[in-house]
């Protein structure tokens, strides 16, 4: 983001997103990037990203109740009988 801010003609988020967009379209993973923890910064990150004890303070913003963690799943996907390679038994 800080390599970004530098050269971008508009510093803004839509342009970021749509910069980030055309990484990935190119091959770029940006989401696999380490934070760096030791810099004071804001560190945004996923549930599924962070470890768990790197940060004296965390925030976990548009959490609702029965929403985050997750209650109940969906039903899960069928899998089309053509990828079937084996039959399964009973245990």
């Amino acid at each position: 983001m800080k390599a970004y801010g530098d050269v971008a003609e508009h510093d803004r988020v839509p342009a970021f997103v749509a910069h980030l967009e055309l990484l990935r379209e190119a091959g770029d993973d940006p989401a696999v990037a380490e934070a760096e923890l030791d810099e004071d910064a804001v560190h945004v990150l996923t549930v599924h990203k962070a470890k768990g004890l790197e940060f004296r303070l965390v925030f976990l913003v548009g959490c609702a109740e029965s929403k985050f963690p997750l209650q109940r799943r969906g039903d899960a996907l069928a899998l089309p009988e053509a990828l079937v390679k084996e039959e399964l038994t009973a245990a």
